[in-house]
């Protein structure tokens, strides 16, 4: 438990939900300071100490709301957690959506907790109320100084989508627990909308055929790589490669797994594809 006064950023641009979150936060048992910057661009210079915070403190905690102008909250996490002096700042988002794809997108990002703004005052008021409680008094904030670090770098992104839920959670958590930074998404829709969020992602996984129409696996990755938004694409298909040879552009060995497949067979075509 921390004892000295905590340096808090808090990303909002809706006035009226900074000055209720403000109020909420205040605490008469501590000296916490708590800054303010309405937008992603804002956020991220005072993260960085660059123009007009060049003296802005190292935040010990971060309340950020996803939904920003200029640039969104998601893209601040992903370059904290890109950043080796920013990457250890727990991020506490803050957001009017309940939309399980922008949870999920939070918690693959890294975020130490979600909270879905409550509608009403009193309801909003006591929930950050609740957040102030556990990060103020209960939570160890990681130390200022510089402490050695496990991490060995940037874990590579994997873009998973698929139209059928239990095998997006089972691929998801295969490739997490094999230490890859995983995004998903339950559609052709949701990941070109990703796509446009995400600098590059080091390999695309998804079905050959989508449940439900719409835009196939293939003309996915063919729009995805032609944006230079990926390096390599895995297709996954219950048809033999022998019968995919129409598909232009893809290596049958390489680039297309059998369905259903195992953790071994996963992790070796992945591991392929990312060697290159």
């Amino acid at each position: 438990m921390s004892k000295q006064p905590i340096e808090v950023l808090l990303v909002e641009d809706n006035p009226a939900d900074a000055h209720l979150t403000l109020t909420a936060l205040r605490d008469a048992r501590s000296q916490n300071q708590v800054h303010v910057v309405a937008d992603g661009e804002e956020a991220l210079a005072f993260l960085k100490r660059e123009a007009a915070y060049v003296d802005a403190p190292r935040p010990d905690l971060v309340f950020l709301d996803l939904s920003l102008p200029k640039v969104d909250g998601y893209q601040v996490l992903e370059a904290m957690k890109a950043d080796a002096e920013l990457r250890r700042i727990p991020v506490v988002a803050i957001s009017g959506s309940a939309r399980e794809v922008d949870i999920a997108r939070a918690y693959d990002g890294q975020i130490s907790a979600y909270l879905v703004k409550p509608r009403g005052v009193d309801e909003y008021f006591a929930a950050i109320r609740s957040l102030k409680e556990l990060w103020f008094h209960a939570a160890a904030l990681p130390p200022r100084e510089e402490a050695p670090s496990t991490y060995v770098g940037k874990a590579q992104v994997i873009l998973v989508v698929d139209t059928d839920s239990q095998r997006l959670a089972r691929t998801q958590q295969i490739l997490t627990e094999a230490g890859y930074r995983v995004l998903s998404a339950s559609s052709a829709e949701e990941a070109e909308a990703l796509a446009d969020t995400t600098a590059v992602f080091d390999l695309i996984i998804c079905p050959v055929v989508m449940e439900g129409g719409g835009e196939s696996g293939v003309h996915l990755a063919e729009h995805i790589e032609r944006s230079k938004r990926t390096n390599s694409t895995l297709l996954v298909s219950h048809y033999s490669r022998d019968l995919l040879r129409h598909v232009p552009g893809f290596d049958r060995q390489r680039h297309f797994l059998s369905n259903p497949f195992s953790v071994e067979e996963l992790l070796r075509r992945v591991r392929d594809l990312l060697a290159g």
